[in-house]
């Protein structure tokens, strides 16, 4: 786990707790004299990075140990006079990265800020839209899919995108995470609730005739197994799991209260 400013927590065998800071290990510096702000974790191609502000990526190799893709002459660029002119933080990634591979990565955010990797380095994608990006996921179908701030889906590879679904969603229920599980694309959204793609539309679980999804409080972020088998998700108050035989209630900070009393 890590916060905004890179505290890292970490649980592994034998050890579990805080780790040193990332601004302790690494600059995080970024332009205008401010400092990397971190946005979130992922695992793609079997290995941990770490996003933040201004486009910076960090990969980990261990506890205490993260290299800036920068460092070894993998960053992703920023515009020439990114110092001199008005640029935003809302104008860069990133907030999510997948992968197809460790040579074929996509990273979003920002205002339609797309890049993809090709082992060499980072091309900027010909994006159709400005929107604030959220998620994107590269699908077991083949295809990359992006979501944006109001929950609209795109779906394409390089510079080839079509608006597969126009969002409706109000901000501070986006989709905050995009996984592949089953041969389907599963969105958790903030403030609860799982969505999925059902042709040109976005459907709740209970909709599609999936098992009885898990309550809001209850699901939100996700995470699938590296095996994938298993579909993990968690909400403001608790965790589920689902496999082939449904969804199974893992804990709910109210029953855990209640226990303890």
């Amino acid at each position: 786990m890590i916060d905004l400013l890179g505290n890292v927590y970490s649980s592994r065998p034998g050890k579990k707790g805080l780790e040193r800071p990332m601004v302790e290990l690494l600059d995080l510096g970024t332009p205008g004299d401010t400092r990397c702000i971190f946005r979130k974790l992922v695992r793609a191609a079997d290995k941990l990075y770490a996003l933040g502000s201004y486009r910076k990526i960090f990969r980990r190799e261990g506890p205490d140990h993260w290299v800036d893709l920068a460092s070894e002459g993998r960053g992703v660029p920023l515009p020439a006079d990114v110092e001199t002119s008005n640029y935003s933080d809302m104008d860069f990634g990133f907030r999510d990265l997948a992968a197809f591979a460790e040579n074929d990565m996509y990273a979003v955010g920002g205002s339609g800020d797309v890049w993809h990797f090709n082992g060499q380095g980072w091309q900027q994608c010909a994006f159709p839209s400005n929107a604030l990006l959220e998620t994107v996921c590269c699908g077991g179908d083949g295809a990359v899919y992006i979501t944006d701030l109001h929950g609209s889906v795109w779906t394409g590879r390089g510079n080839q995108w079509q608006l597969r679904v126009k969002g409706n969603i109000d901000p501070g229920y986006q989709p905050e995470d995009a996984v592949w599980f089953k041969g389907r694309l599963y969105l958790g959204c903030r403030s609860g609730g799982l969505l999925t793609l059902e042709g040109d539309s976005l459907l709740s679980l209970g909709e599609v005739g999936q098992f009885l999804p898990p309550p809001p409080w209850l699901c939100g972020r996700l995470d699938v197994s590296p095996c994938g088998e298993f579909m993990l998700t968690a909400g403001p108050r608790g965790a589920c799991l689902l496999d082939s035989e449904g969804w199974h209630w893992l804990f709910d900070i109210d029953d855990l209260c209640c226990d303890i009393a």
